[in-house]
C-alpha cells in the first residue's frame, strides 16, 4: 500500500513539473494547442546565403542595426523580425539594388544631398562557427565622407504571442556587435570560421584580428 501511495506522488509530481515547464515552440503551447513549427528551410537560407525569400535582406532594415552617431554604445533596436521587411506595406519600403554574386545590397536615402546621394550598402561576407555572420557596411550621409563597418548579427528563430495569447515562432535577425573601419578604408576582410576570428588587412595599418568568443 506504501509503495503504491508513493508511485502515485511521483507521477503526481512528474506531471506538476511538466505542466509548469514552457512548451517547445515548435509543438504545444500552455493550453495545448499546436503552435506552428519554426521554419528550418527559411533559417538555412537566411544562415547561408543572408537572403529571405531569396533576396538579400533590405539594406533599410540592417542599417536600424547600426550605431547611432549621437550615440555609439547604445544602437537602439537589437533585432529584426525577418518577415517585417517584405511585403505591402511594410516599414521599409523602397527600392534597393543587390548584387547576387557579391551578395552585396544598397540603397539611396531620400534625403537633400549635399555632394552626394546619401546611401547605405552591404555586403555579406560570410558565417563563423558560432553562428556569427559578418556584414561589411558603408553609410554616406551627403557628404564626402564614406564609412565603413564591420557589423557582426546572428539569424535565429524566436518567438510572439499573436492575439489568442499562441507562441509563434518568429525569424529575426540579432545584433552582436559592430567594428569600425574608418572612411574608405580599404581593408581587406578574411573570415576564419572555424577559429571564430576575422582578419582586417590594410596597406597603411598592421593586420589585425578579431576573435570573437
Amino acid at each position: 500500500m506504501r509503495f503504491v501511495i508513493c508511485l502515485l506522488l511521483g507521477v503526481m509530481c512528474a506531471g506538476l513539473t511538466a505542466a509548469g515547464e514552457p512548451p517547445p515552440l515548435d509543438e504545444y503551447d500552455s493550453n495545448d494547442r499546436v503552435v506552428a513549427a519554426p521554419m528550418p528551410e527559411q533559417l538555412a537560407e537566411l544562415q547561408r546565403d543572408f537572403t529571405f525569400q531569396k533576396r538579400l535582406i533590405n539594406p533599410l532594415a540592417i542599417y536600424d542595426l547600426m550605431d547611432n552617431l549621437a550615440n555609439p554604445t547604445e544602437p537602439g533596436p537589437s533585432a529584426l523580425n525577418v518577415a517585417g521587411t517584405v511585403g505591402d506595406g511594410y516599414k521599409y519600403r523602397t527600392e534597393y539594388t543587390t548584387d547576387a554574386m557579391l551578395k552585396s545590397a544598397s540603397v539611396d536615402f531620400k534625403e537633400p544631398a549635399f555632394i552626394r546621394v546619401p546611401f547605405f550598402s552591404y555586403m555579406y561576407h560570410g558565417r563563423l562557427a558560432t553562428g556569427a555572420q559578418v556584414l561589411r557596411t558603408s553609410y554616406c550621409g551627403g557628404g564626402t565622407g564614406i564609412f565603413e563597418s564591420l557589423l557582426i548579427v546572428e539569424s535565429t528563430t524566436e518567438f510572439q504571442y499573436d492575439r489568442q495569447g499562441t507562441r509563434r515562432p518568429v525569424l529575426v535577425i540579432k545584433r552582436r556587435g559592430e567594428f569600425d573601419l574608418g572612411d574608405r578604408s580599404g581593408a581587406e576582410i578574411q573570415l576564419q570560421p572555424k577559429e571564430n576570428s576575422i582578419i582586417i588587412r590594410s596597406q597603411n595599418n598592421p593586420d589585425r584580428q578579431i576573435r570573437l568568443q
